[in-house]
């Protein structure tokens, strides 16, 4: 199956997997399945960034 996942959900399972569902994590983690990444959610996170509204544990680019 393929999944969108936004925003929330990108940052989340790379900083602070226990905010997401047992169902979003299981998605994620399944091998089966193909994730996809809008640009605009990276375009929306480098904006944040950029003005201090975000601080990520890993760079983004």
């Amino acid at each position: 199956m393929k999944f969108l996942v936004d925003t929330h959900i990108l940052i989340w399972a790379v900083d602070d997997p226990s905010r997401l569902s047992p169902r979003a994590s299981a998605a994620l983690q399944d091998p089966a399945n193909d994730l996809l990444v809008s640009s605009g959610t990276i375009w929306e996170m480098a904006i944040k960034v950029a003005i201090g509204k975000l601080s990520l544990s890993l760079p983004y680019s």
